[in-house]
């Protein structure tokens, strides 16, 4: 085997070897389902807001609601 056609074995083993890793399906094997976001809601009256005391760590999705007539805003 002259080394042109060893180079080009190698390589070729190497990208079937890199898309085998890169593969997103697996046989056999199922996802586990996405965690829950927890989920809270801020009331906003007129120059108050009546909110959780405490908040766990992580993503949570924030509801605002707003029960007077000054306009409230979130981030």
């Amino acid at each position: 085997m002259t080394q042109k056609q060893l180079f080009v074995t190698l390589v070729a083993m190497m990208m079937a070897l890199l898309a085998a890793a890169c593969s997103t399906a697996s046989a056999g094997t199922s996802t586990a389902p996405a965690a829950q976001i927890p989920e809270i809601t801020i009331k906003a009256d007129d120059y108050s807001f009546d909110a959780p005391d405490q908040i766990e760590a992580g993503l949570v999705k924030v509801n605002l609601v707003n029960n007077g007539q000054e306009p409230h805003r979130r981030q």
